[in-house]
């Protein structure tokens, strides 16, 4: 209770003004804020938020509307930029941070093979951290069955898109033939 009788002292004697546009009341330094040219004129949030929209310039308002409809390629455009620049290429292969090559030469899927060369095998691009060092025998197997993966994903969803169509193909000509 004391608590309480405290809190709404302290609410009390704060410093209030109303807002110049809608007339609310408010807290100085809860939900006003001073602007830079006028440092005695306050607006509520919700007033700020309607002159913003209402000096938003026409080509602002359309490049919004133009992002939100060509946002995919802008991605996939800042996508190639960050790999060619941040991760940098040379001759065409990726250059960055990666984990530190192991010791001994062993591929680090199969440790029985030690190799002079070992193969830098990474699925992430925009990480290069997320990789490991192997053998060519094991990159060529991973490759491919990443490969696969990719191929049974594709195989499942034509066989679910495949038996949907026959299960509709049926269901027609049941509908068809109780018609008739």
């Amino acid at each position: 209770m004391e608590q309480s009788r405290s809190i709404i002292k302290r609410v009390m004697s704060m410093k209030t003004h109303v807002c110049n546009t809608c007339g609310a009341k408010l807290i100085v330094g809860v939900n006003t804020l001073k602007t830079l040219l006028d440092r005695y004129e306050y607006d509520c949030q919700i007033c700020r938020h309607i002159k913003y929209m209402a000096h938003r310039s026409q080509e602002q308002i359309q490049h919004s509307i133009w992002y939100r409809s060509h946002r995919p390629e802008v991605l996939a455009q800042q996508k190639i930029r960050y790999r060619l620049e941040v991760l940098d290429t040379v001759r065409g292969r990726l250059v960055g941070k990666k984990r530190p090559y192991p010791i001994h030469n062993q591929c680090e899927l199969n440790s029985s093979h030690v190799s002079e060369s070992l193969q830098y095998h990474h699925w992430d691009d925009t990480d290069l951290m997320k990789g490991m060092w192997v053998c060519s025998k094991c990159h060529h197997l991973v490759e491919g069955f990443e490969r696969a993966q990719k191929a049974i994903s594709v195989i499942q969803d034509y066989t679910k898109l495949k038996n949907q169509i026959n299960q509709d193909a049926l269901e027609n000509k049941a509908g068809r033939s109780l018609r008739e």
